[in-house]
């Protein structure tokens, strides 16, 4: 209903508050739960490439080492004849 005047008249009660600041604090919840996951998946993500570096690092050196061991030394026996 509109006064005279042409301006709405809003009446808020105590209880459309409190739903308004609960709504309010559910999406803020949200947004803070959102805002974690990303952060927490990004560096996930750059610890796994990280771990993937020094995989990478550490596993040439192993196959250098194998290769390098791979060299048999065997005593020449002598001849029958």
């Amino acid at each position: 209903m509109l006064p005279m005047d042409g301006k709405r008249l809003i009446s808020v009660t105590a209880a459309d508050r409190h739903a308004a600041s609960a709504e309010g604090s559910h999406r803020s919840d949200d947004v803070d739960r959102a805002q974690l996951m990303v952060v927490v998946l990004f560096f996930s993500g750059v610890q796994l490439i990280a771990m993937g570096v020094i995989g990478e690092y550490v596993g040439r050196i192993f196959v250098k080492a194998r290769a390098a061991r791979s060299i048999c030394w065997m005593p020449t026996l002598p001849h029958a004849l």
